[in-house]
């Protein structure tokens, strides 16, 4: 364990592991990399998404061997995660044209589609973070993706204290090739200078930082600070992460949950602050790893047609979704670009998930067919031809309803099958329990 050294020296110790803020670039041709564990469009460049590619392998290599000694399982997710990576903020106003400018958001979700991810190459211009010590332009993304790795190694949903204090621990991570640093502090504790922000004795009672009661009040600041602290101390040693997982078995086993924590960790008040003063005035705990990887790793880059728009973004856009109004915008424009590009897999596939949600869904059909028939075990589009049959169905009512909903249930039935843990084809499942009950004969099987 090393120690994050509280000056600014500490600044030439991990030069050489800085991804330094770069100044922007034009924008280029969109492409599509597929690594081990994601799916990335970027417009960005060949280097540059193969480098955030590669950083993303890394930071999933260093957060399942973290989360391996706290958590008490490890299903991993066999789909991919989709991240977009953009040139500056102002695109992600076609996703979400309502937001401020030069601002975005690093996750958005959607019952039907799950989480996409976005970050950019120019981060939010946030003068709250350091780059002297943690890659800005990445930052808020591990945070939001932290939330995979704790779904994949908890059980049970971890408190909301510990979930947020694990995403701040890992939102700082620093990754440059196969280097990691883990543990450096959080962006508003960053330079001396910010350190007099906070004060021990403004901490909360340890037992309301473990109740949640500081964030039902509003009280986020201080609170943040204060369950950073405690996570930070706890992860940084083989020991504290042997109490953490104790305190995680407890709870799962409906022990108190404050009682789990002070039997667990041994921390009080007075420990908490006095490690918190530590920090101030002498040294923040860090780890660091290296991982033996390739500069290339398994990746597969493409380079996409040259759309004349930003065919990636709005495929992200139909997927997070958008109200209606802008739905059917969207729908409108791919239409046209299907009369351009008719074969192609991107337009076609944003252009099925628009008619379904915004348009008419038969005409998804045929592009989900022929995406079916080059992989019959493709579960994306087995849950998409899915949805499609259900809209189909609840449209017509009646006895087509109850065929359409039989022949929706088989489908997600064959993809859960294959992908038993894809939380979007558990909710098809559970949307079908209320409409599937206007079956002719009164007889509704269960999903």
């Amino acid at each position: 364990m090393a120690r994050f050294k509280n000056s600014l020296a500490f600044a030439s110790l991990l030069a050489g592991l800085m991804i330094a803020a770069a100044p922007a670039a034009m924008a280029g041709p969109w492409l599509r990399l597929e690594s081990a564990h994601a799916v990335i469009y970027s417009d960005n460049g060949e280097k540059k998404v193969r480098d955030y590619a590669l950083h993303m392998e890394v930071f999933n290599l260093a957060s399942d061997k973290m989360f391996a000694e706290i958590g008490d399982t490890h299903v991993e997710i066999p789909r991919k995660q989709t991240f977009y990576y953009m040139e500056a903020p102002r695109e992600f106003k076609l996703i979400r044209p309502a937001i401020a400018n030069n601002a975005f958001s690093p996750e958005l979700g959607c019952p039907d589609y799950g989480r996409s991810y976005f970050s950019v190459m120019q981060e939010f211009n946030n003068r709250s973070i350091d780059d002297r010590y943690i890659n800005a332009d990445l930052a808020y993304l591990m945070r939001s993706y932290t939330g995979i790795k704790i779904e994949e190694y908890f059980s049970k949903a971890p408190p909301v204290w510990l979930k947020a204090g694990l995403q701040d621990y890992f939102m700082t991570m620093n990754i440059v090739k196969g280097d990691v640093v883990v543990g450096l502090p959080l962006p508003d504790m960053m330079a001396d200078e910010n350190y007099h922000i906070f004060e021990s004795s403004m901490f909360y009672p340890i037992d309301d930082i473990i109740s949640g009661e500081p964030m039902r009040s509003g009280n986020s600041q201080v609170a943040r600070v204060e369950q950073w602290t405690v996570v930070s101390h706890l992860m940084s040693t083989p020991e504290g992460r042997a109490q953490l997982a104790d305190y995680l078995d407890r709870l799962r086993k409906s022990e108190n949950k404050i009682t789990a924590f002070h039997a667990a960790t041994g921390l009080d008040d007075a420990a908490v602050r006095a490690i918190y003063d530590g920090y101030v005035h002498k040294n923040v705990p860090f780890l660091t790893y290296h991982f033996d990887v390739a500069a290339d790793g398994d990746m597969a880059v493409t380079r996409l047609p040259d759309y004349g728009q930003d065919v990636p973004l709005m495929l992200a856009a139909v997927r997070t979704c958008p109200p209606r109004a802008q739905g059917e915008t969207l729908l409108g424009d791919l239409r046209a670009l299907s009369t351009r590009f008719p074969q192609d897999g991107l337009v076609g596939e944003a252009t099925a998930l628009a008619e379904i949600d915004f348009g008419d869904p038969e005409h998804a059909r045929a592009n989900l067919d022929r995406r079916l028939a080059a992989n019959p075990q493709d579960v994306e589009a087995l849950l998409e031809k899915a949805r499609m049959i259900i809209a189909i169905g609840t449209a017509a009512g009646g006895d087509v309803r109850t065929a359409r909903y039989t022949e929706a249930r088989d489908l997600l039935t064959e993809a859960q099958t294959l992908d038993p843990g894809n939380i979007q084809i558990a909710y098809a499942l559970k949307r079908l329990r209320g409409p599937v009950q206007f079956f002719s004969d009164g007889q509704a099987p269960k999903p």
